[in-house]
């Protein structure tokens, strides 16, 4: 075998190794009230524990999202309880793991791309195998891989070093937390919420997360149609003007959007024709916001 053909196999086992080791999540989600209504255009970040991993994705008309490219930190059969990294994110590293071994060994550095970064000493003591690294190691996430466990690295240029003590380890679920943090959109989203945040154990392949928020305000607005064009529309909530519209030429009429407190509001409105051949008309009426599609008020003056 030449050169070229053993370094193409080399590297072409690196990525093996690396894309079996750090296996991806991705799958669908949903952002609803505690009533089952679809939550429409509300923001979700998406983030790893360790911060290295981040997506941000915003719901559909229905409240749901998808979500993909999202590393777990092994694969389920490259996964061992007990794994555990000091300093990640950091500057210096201690990846520490139990082992059935004394042999000391070398464990190898990947980086995202699956390319070999570094060989690394890992020192085997009292069933416990340690390995320290991080000097002149450029900013990014790596793939720590011994050839029977594997750990994610956070490397940065300021942060803080391992500790020197024996960390505690940490269980597989950990290591695959992420957070949901849903937000809405003002002027977007069909109802007003406080931040909502969600930790969520994913898994190696295909996810479902469901997500609930607490409405503060829904969104409302209303349209219809009359028999006079031109006619002034006010909409008032509680002493309060809220909408302001006129009809087109064909009675036609859609007022904006804003939010109330309630799914259902009551509604005093003054319709002003455009001349004295029609009377003017004060009516009170009681819509619902019919997940944010709005509602609608038909009219007829004399």
């Amino acid at each position: 075998m030449n050169r070229c053909k053993l370094f193409f196999s080399m590297a072409l086992s690196g990525m093996v190794l690396f894309s079996s080791a750090l296996a991806q999540s991705y799958g669908d989600g949903t952002v609803l009230t505690g009533q089952d209504e679809p939550v429409k255009q509300a923001r979700v970040e998406i983030s790893h524990q360790d911060g290295a991993d981040s997506q941000t994705v915003y719901t559909d008309d229905e409240g749901a999202f998808s979500f993909n490219n999202l590393y777990t930190g092994t694969s389920d059969g490259g996964r061992l309880e007990g794994i555990t990294v000091a300093g990640s994110p950091g500057r210096m590293h201690t990846v520490v793991y139990p082992t059935p071994g004394e042999d000391d060994g070398v464990a190898r550095l990947y980086g995202m791309n699956g390319r070999l970064v570094r060989e690394i000493p890992v020192d085997t003591r009292d069933g416990v195998a340690t390995a320290s690294f991080g000097d002149d190691l450029s900013p990014g996430v790596y793939l720590y891989n011994d050839g029977n466990h594997t750990a994610k690295v956070v490397h940065t240029s300021n942060g803080p070093r391992a500790s020197q003590s024996m960390p505690s380890f940490k269980s597989s679920s950990e290591r695959d937390m992420y957070t949901f943090t849903i937000t809405p959109q003002d002027g977007e989203s069909n109802v007003l919420f406080d931040e909502t945040v969600s930790d969520q154990n994913l898994e190696s392949g295909y996810n479902t997360v469901d997500l609930t928020v607490v409405p503060t305000a829904f969104m409302h607005s209303v349209s219809g149609e009359g028999n006079v064009g031109g006619a002034e529309l006010v909409f008032e909530n509680e002493g309060e003007q809220i909408f302001q519209t006129t009809t087109d030429g064909d009675g036609t009429y859609q007022t904006g959007s804003d939010y109330l407190n309630n799914r259902t509001e009551d509604f005093n409105i003054t319709i002003t024709p455009p001349s004295d051949d029609y009377e003017s008309l004060d009516t009170l009426i009681t819509r619902n916001w019919n997940e944010g599609e709005g509602s609608t008020f038909d009219f007829n003056l004399d």
